[in-house]
């Protein structure tokens, strides 16, 4: 802290540093008010930290006791020291670099995942591929009645004369699917112009849906399939 002298260009460094040469001898008579003010308030943060010599300390003690205005930028200075105290009090400490950086580097990698015990690491294994397996298996049945209903039901239209392999194919087609279908062509076989012009779109639609299904389930079984692989390799 460096604290100038009221009377000179010269400076005062340290507690206990500065002399009452900087200080008016006759305080008591000098001048008036303002002037009095003038050298108080240089001398503030001397005396608040008490570094002023004791004389000017009593001086400064009594003229603030009288001044209102001094009194004000007193406790302004000692506002602002305690400001600046504080701020250094809650400054990180020096190490606090390093202890991020040490916590950072032991950190897993990725995603944390909950610990599996080794029976449950192999069940993983087990359960991941058979479930996509089934998920595959099931679309491919849905997605293959679907097209035989389709056929079947552009046949019952009149709309295409399918092949006789197309035939043996559709005549696969479970017995309690084609009868509740042909008894819906049935009932609308006495419309024949508005049946021959309605498209698929419904079985197109179901299609589609069932495709996007197939897509989460293989999505499923490849995030089952890599959280067992990661289990396994952990």
């Amino acid at each position: 802290m460096v604290y100038l002298s009221p009377w000179s260009r010269t400076a005062c460094t340290g507690p206990g540093a500065c002399s009452s040469r900087h200080w008016p001898t006759t305080w008591q008579g000098r001048g008036n008010a303002d002037v009095k003010c003038s050298i108080a308030r240089k001398w503030l943060w001397a005396y608040l930290e008490g570094a002023a010599p004791a004389r000017v300390q009593r001086d400064i003690e009594a003229h603030v006791a009288g001044c209102p205005g001094c009194a004000g930028e007193l406790a302004a200075v000692r506002a602002l020291d305690q400001a600046v105290t504080q701020a250094v009090l809650d400054a990180p400490t020096p190490d606090l670099t390093g202890t991020i950086l040490a916590a950072v580097a032991g950190e897993p990698v990725g995603r944390s995942r909950p610990a599996l015990s080794n029976g449950a690491r192999r069940w993983t294994w087990v359960v991941a591929p058979a479930g996509g397996i089934a998920a595959l298996a099931a679309g491919t049945v849905v997605l293959s009645l679907l097209a035989r209903l389709w056929l079947w039901r552009l046949t019952l239209a009149g709309v295409i004369t399918p092949p006789p392999a197309l035939t043996r194919w559709l005549s696969q087609t479970p017995a309690g699917w084609l009868a509740r279908w042909s008894a819906v062509e049935t009932a609308l076989a006495g419309a024949h112009a508005v049946v021959s012009r309605v498209p698929a779109p419904g079985l197109l639609a179901a299609g589609l849906v069932l495709a996007l299904l197939q897509t989460w389930a293989v999505a499923r079984f490849l995030a089952y399939w890599e959280d067992g692989r990661a289990a396994g390799n952990a």
